[in-house]
Parts: C-alpha cells; sequence; structure tokens
C-alpha cells in the first residue's frame, strides 16, 4: 500500500503497467484495460529496476549489443564455434549478436526512452513463460508473445505497414546496414507517432480485479521500506541499481 502510495491518483488513461514482483504485464489505452500477459523479469540479484519511461519505437529483428560485464563473464568463456552458431561476433572490444531466431532479445524490441538502458523484448525462450518464478533476466523484461502485442501496437498507432514490412524482411522506417546480416535478418526502428508510457512496478501486494494476491518479495525490497516507515529495526538501505544490461537465452 505504501509503494501504492508514491503513484499518481491519475495515471495516464494509455500505458503499460509491469508488476515486476508478480511477473506480470497488463496494457491500458484510453482508459481500457486491453492486455494482459505474463512476463519474465530480473533474478534476485539483478534486479529490473523501478521507473518510469516510454516506448518511443519498436524494433524490428533487434541485434544486441552485449554488456562488457556480460561479455567479459560469460561469452569470453565460449568456443569460437558457439559464438558464430550463436551470432555473436566481436566489433571493437565489445560483443555484438546479430539478428535472427537465436537473438536473444527474440525478433522485436520495445525500445523505451530511459538513462537505466532498460527495455521490453521478446525471447526465444518461451519456456520461461511457463514457470511459476520468472525472475530469469538479467533486468530487461521479456514479454509473452511479443510478436503480437507489437502488431496490436502498431496497428492502434497507425505504423501496421511499416511494421509488418520491416518483419517480413522488407526494412521499414530506419534500417540498419550491417555487413554481418544476413538478408531477412536487418534490424529496423519503427518511431511510434505517441509515445506509449510504462511503469515498472514492484507491488508484492496486489488487486487483480477481483482479490488482494500476494507475492514473495524476491528483491528484499520490502524490508527496505518497512525500515523506511519506522516498522523494522535499523536504517534502510541504498539499493544499488543494476548494470544496464540484458540476458543471454539459455
Amino acid at each position: 500500500m505504501e509503494r501504492l502510495r508514491w503513484l499518481p491518483r491519475d495515471p495516464p488513461k494509455t500505458r503499460i503497467d509491469v508488476n515486476t514482483a508478480a511477473s506480470l504485464l497488463d496494457y491500458w489505452r484510453d482508459g481500457q484495460h486491453v492486455d494482459h500477459r505474463e512476463v519474465v523479469e530480473g533474478e534476485a540479484d539483478k534486479p529490473t529496476p523501478q521507473l518510469q519511461a516510454p516506448i518511443v519505437r519498436l524494433v524490428a529483428k533487434p541485434t544486441w549489443t552485449v554488456p562488457k560485464g556480460i561479455g567479459a563473464t560469460e561469452l569470453a568463456k565460449k568456443s569460437p564455434s558457439w559464438l558464430q552458431d550463436n551470432g555473436f561476433v566481436l566489433k571493437g572490444d565489445q560483443y555484438v549478436q546479430q539478428s535472427g531466431p537465436k537473438n536473444s532479445l527474440g525478433l522485436v524490441k520495445f525500445d523505451m526512452d530511459d538513462k537505466e538502458a532498460i527495455y521490453l523484448h521478446d525471447t526465444p525462450a518461451k519456456a520461461l513463460f511457463g514457470m511459476d518464478d520468472r525472475h530469469r533476466s538479467h533486468g530487461c523484461v521479456r514479454v509473452q508473445n511479443a510478436i503480437q502485442f507489437a502488431t496490436a501496437m502498431a496497428q492502434q498507432e497507425g505504423v501496421l505497414d511499416q511494421f509488418q514490412q520491416a518483419m517480413q524482411g522488407g526494412g521499414g522506417s530506419d534500417q540498419t546496414n550491417d555487413q554481418n546480416s544476413t538478408p531477412g535478418n536487418q534490424e529496423t526502428f519503427i518511431k511510434l507517432p505517441n509515445p506509449i508510457p510504462v511503469r515498472l512496478l514492484y507491488h508484492t501486494a496486489f488487486w487483480d480485479g477481483q482479490n488482494v494476491q500476494f507475492r514473495q518479495d524476491v528483491y528484499g525490497w520490502d524490508d527496505n521500506v518497512a525500515k523506511a516507515l519506522g516498522l523494522e529495526p535499523g536504517p534502510p538501505q541504498k539499493i544499488e541499481q543494476p548494470e544496464s544490461s540484458d540476458e543471454i537465452a539459455p
């Protein structure tokens, strides 16, 4: 309830709310609830931050520039053949995963304008959506049936033709020319005429429309709130945000 008190009483009529404690996404359009789906978000030691930022564009067949920390700890140990099979190339001192079905971001990315470099995206690891505990990423948010979700958003925003053309390999509003990409697997950006606000929330207790639901405090943030309110002994601890990153699909 304390976290609810922090939120504006009159939120945007069109918005996406992601409850990272419950691994759920809800989409509101012109004041109407139009979509509900499961998500995968940051692991306990790589929490998805609480923030508010808009989706400004869709990215069809995205590439992934791997954060240097992940490259050093995870990719540097892989064999050259594994890197090649999974589409990783080294550009300077940083790995980049090329567009395609094995890309860790899947086939669509929802670019958000935020300083944490957090965003929503597809994933090739579809089985994770069937798990009870979906805190499995390095910080960004994987969306169930993301292509379907992006298609509906593109239609609502009047850019469906551009998005479908980009997904079919015909380019779009802003196409990346990459000599390493294969035909039909080129990253394309489709700007949304109206940015869509996203709220990444962390509510371990919430109303689902019929009942009050409770979820485990995976990130351990409830104790911090309790201490700040004087309900638990000891001072609240500063929360360190994770490195701006995303995940390598298992």
